[in-house]
């Protein structure tokens, strides 16, 4: 073996290793500190989870509400804030019968906007048996009804809004849907699914496509398409907003 000369060759081993492990190191903090792709780092469940999460937490956005079926359809544009929120519905034909031009909801009570667009009405708690078709254009409602579901497919990547986003697709029972606007009677629809699609983004993990397909003797297609995280959102009480019943409004 060659050595050169006043190097100890048990000193040049334990340096080699050094410097083997040194390099080893790096190279797992590397991999572990760079980043990592959405189809190793998250479970579809967990990604749902997520991203159902971020949407209640955040400050404030816009939405626009799609409806397509065989009797009706409309477009309506919207902000939302927490659990409040406000949809313009001049454009949704099944809203009223074209009487009421917007929706207000705020700490749960629903404030509707008539056709003369100043006259705000106050109708009372979304919640209610009375008001829960409100909630169909609630999309906290829809959001809130993807908690803590499992079986979700990943159906890979796809752009949606210039936006790169995972789509995720599951089923739900229709009862559970139907819940929302029936102040959780599931009791007339045993059986049936609505299929639900997701698109949520690689990069912020929030959702900026949700859509309901329902496929039973009424098919339905409702999309939410979401915008502009993080908005300055105000949604306050109307003024001068009148009682339902004070002056004959139903």
């Amino acid at each position: 073996m060659l050595v050169r000369e006043g190097v100890n060759p048990r000193h040049g081993s334990l340096l080699t290793i050094a410097v083997t492990l040194q390099f080893c190191m790096l190279a797992c903090i590397l991999v572990a500190c760079g980043p990592r792709s959405i189809e190793t780092s998250h479970a579809p469940d967990a990604l749902l989870a997520t991203a159902v999460e971020n949407m209640l937490d955040t400050s404030g956005m816009e939405f626009l509400l799609e409806k397509h079926s065989a009797y009706d359809s409309g477009q309506a544009r919207g902000t939302m804030r927490g659990s409040d929120f406000e949809i313009g519905l001049e454009r949704f034909i099944a809203a009223e019968r074209g009487e009421t031009s917007r929706l207000r909801v705020v700490d749960e009570e629903a404030y509707a906007q008539l056709s003369d667009g100043s006259t705000w009405v106050h109708f009372g708690t979304i919640g209610t048996q009375e008001l829960a078709a409100l909630q169909l254009y609630s999309p906290q409602a829809y959001i809130a009804l993807l908690k803590d579901r499992t079986g979700v497919a990943d159906h890979g990547l796809e752009t949606t809004g210039g936006v790169e986003c995972r789509q995720l697709q599951l089923d739900i029972p229709e009862g559970d849907y139907r819940a929302i606007v029936v102040a959780g009677d599931r009791s007339d629809a045993p059986g049936r699914w609505v299929v639900v699609n997701v698109w949520i983004g690689t990069r912020d993990s929030l959702i900026h496509r949700l859509q309901f397909t329902m496929a039973d003797e009424n098919p339905a297609v409702w999309v939410y398409e979401f915008s502009d995280f993080g908005t300055d959102v105000t949604i306050e009480v109307p003024e001068s907003a009148i009682e339902a019943s004070s002056d004959g409004v139903h």
